[in-house]
C-alpha cells in the first residue's frame, strides 16, 4: 500500500488531493517516520518496527489510555501528539502486515529562539508533569526487559564471558563493575514502580512556536510501570549531552553539572507534585548513576558481541560506553553536592 492509500484510511482531510511531499525524517526514530505535507497540513506518518515492539496491541492500548489520561486532566501544562483516528476509531491502521499511525506535525521553536538551560528546565517540568498525569493508567510492558538493570547485567555478562581478548578493554570493564557495586543497593524492593515515559530524553520534548501552545511530549511507545528514577536519570544524562554538544565540550566541570541536576531536580519535583515518596525522591540521583550504568552495559554488550542496535561499529560502542563511565565516575564524587531533597 503507498502513502496515499495509507493516509487515506485515517480521519484527515482527504479526497482526492495529492500528496505536496513526502520526507524521510530518520534523527533519533525507532520507526520509520515520515513528513506527509498535504493541502490541508503536516501530518507524520509512522510504521511501527515490529521487531521492537511485537505487540502492537498492547503498543495501542497504551496510547489510548494515556490519550485518555491526558484528556481527562484537562492539563495546559503538557500535551501528547494529536494522534488521527482511523475510520474505526483506532490509533493503529493494520495493512499488508505493517502497522501505521499518524499524528498532526508540531511546528517547533527554532533553538536559537531559546537557550539550552531553559530548554532543560521545561524538559524536567514537563516529564515530571507527565508522570503524575498518568498515574493511575493502566500501562503494560512493550519492551521486554527495558530499564531493568539486571536484565542489562545478565547480557553483558554473557557477552563478556564468550570474549577471549579481555586486556584490550580491561578498564571498562573494571569500571563498570566499580559502578555496578555502587548501585547495588540503591534500589530495594520497597521502592515502588509506577508509570513512566521510559525515554525521557531532551529530545523527546517539542518546544511549539505557537507560544500558546504546551511543550509536546513525544515518543510515548516505551511508557511502562518503571522508576521515577529512571525517567529523571535519563532527563540528566540528555541535558548534559545537550550542553557538551551546544558548548562544543567532551567534559563538563562539577560546577556546571551541579547547578543542571539542581535545575533539573526542581523542575522535576514541581512537575511530579506531592507524588512522590521520600524513598523515591531519595532514589533520584542514583538513578542517573543508573542510567549512566544501563546505557555503558548496552553499548559494551553491542561492541562485545559485535551487535547491530545501536548501529555503531565496535569501536564507536566502546567509545560511547568510556564516556557514560565518566558521566558515572563524576556523579559518584559529586554526589554529595547535590541538593538534598529535604531542601528543595
Amino acid at each position: 500500500m503507498n502513502t496515499w492509500d495509507i493516509m487515506k484510511n485515517f480521519k484527515v482531510p482527504f479526497s482526492d488531493e495529492e500528496i505536496v511531499s513526502e520526507t524521510p525524517m530518520t534523527a533519533g526514530h525507532i520507526n520509520n517516520t515520515r513528513l506527509i505535507t498535504l493541502p490541508s497540513g503536516k501530518y507524520i506518518l509512522q510504521e511501527i518496527n515490529a521487531s521492537v515492539f511485537p505487540d502492537i496491541d498492547r503498543l495501542q492500548d497504551n496510547l489510548l489510555n494515556i490519550k485518555k489520561c491526558i484528556e481527562n486532566c484537562n492539563t495546559h501544562d503538557i500535551s501528547i501528539p494529536e494522534y488521527i483516528e482511523t475510520a474505526s476509531g483506532d490509533l493503529i491502521l493494520y495493512s499488508d502486515g505493517h502497522a501505521f499511525r499518524s499524528y498532526h506535525y508540531i511546528e517547533e521553536t527554532n533553538a536559537e529562539d531559546i537557550d539550552v538551560s531553559a530548554r532543560i528546565r521545561i524538559c524536567a517540568f514537563a516529564f515530571g508533569r507527565f508522570i503524575r498525569i498518568i498515574d493511575g493508567c493502566r500501562l503494560n510492558e512493550t519492551l521486554h526487559g527495558y530499564h531493568d538493570l539486571v536484565h542489562y547485567a545478565s547480557l553483558y555478562h554473557k557477552a563478556l564471558a564468550a570474549q577471549t581478548d579481555k586486556e584490550s578493554c580491561s578498564d571498562l570493564i573494571n569500571s563498570l563493575a566499580e559502578i555496578e557495586d555502587t548501585l547495588s543497593d540503591s534500589f530495594p524492593y520497597t521502592i515502588p514502580l509506577r508509570n513512566i515515559h521510559g525515554d525521557a530524553s531532551v529530545k523527546n520534548i517539542i518546544i511549539p512556536s505557537d507560544p500558546a501552545c504546551a511543550p509536546t511530549i513525544i515518543d510515548l511507545d516505551t511508557s511502562f510501570p518503571g522508576y521515577a528514577a529512571s525517567d529523571f536519570g535519563d532527563i540528566v544524562r540528555s541535558s548534559l549531552d545537550l550542553i557538551r554538544k551546544n558548548n562544543k565540550k567532551k567534559y563538563l566541570d562539577d560546577e556546571t553539572v551541579i547547578q543542571t541536576i539542581n535545575d533539573i531536580t526542581a523542575g522535576f519535583l514541581r512537575g511530579t507534585g506531592d507524588l512522590l515518596s521520600d524513598k523515591e525522591i531519595h532514589s533520584l540521583v542514583p538513578g542517573i548513576i543508573r542510567a549512566d550504568c544501563e546505557l555503558a552495559m548496552r553499548y559494551m554488550t553491542d561492541a562485545l558481541s559485535h551487535g547491530s542496535y545501536f548501529g555503531k561499529t565496535p569501536a564507536e560502542c566502546l567509545s560511547r560506553t568510556s564516556e557514560l563511565i565518566d558521566d558515572a565516575k563524576q556523579i559518584i564524587r559529586i554526589r554529595e553536592r547535590l541538593i538534598p531533597s529535604d531542601h528543595i
